[in-house]
């Protein structure tokens, strides 16, 4: 993607018969158009990858990217277990197109502080004297 040529050629030479194998590539914004010289090319998307800084060449995918989990996890031919960064290659169930997977991010557990009845009953009454809410009156005598 984004190329200064096209992102496909096969040119049919006459020679010998070519057989396209692939599970699922990306051909987006080249500056010249692919040319499969008839051959499927039905896995090839066209979509914007969505680099996270093309310019600065990191070619990660930004997590709204079409391309994740949007590849094939057992091509013909197979894949690498291990994604250019060296994390597992398929990560969210399914395999990215592109060298990098999408890496899964887990928010940290936060432990929650338990109190006893007594901690959580003052924290309730602050809570509701922040809000201004009465429990109860007082009945004034005369």
């Amino acid at each position: 993607s984004f190329g200064d040529r096209a992102g496909f050629v096969f040119d049919d030479s006459g020679v010998a018969t070519i057989t396209l194998v692939a599970g699922r590539n990306d051909s987006f914004g080249n500056a010249e158009a692919d040319n499969f010289d008839g051959l499927p090319s039905g896995t090839v998307l066209n979509t914007n990858p969505q680099f996270l800084d093309a310019a600065a060449g990191n070619l990660r995918l930004q997590p709204s990217s079409q391309l994740v989990n949007a590849g094939v996890n057992a091509p013909a031919g197979g894949n690498s277990a291990l994604d250019a960064d060296g994390l597992a290659r398929i990560q969210g169930g399914t395999i990215d197109v592109g060298a990098y997977e999408q890496a899964i991010r887990t928010q940290p557990e936060v432990p929650v502080p338990v109190a006893g009845p007594a901690g959580l009953a003052a924290l309730a009454l602050l809570l509701l004297a922040a809000a201004g809410t009465t429990l109860w009156r007082r009945a004034s005598r005369r």
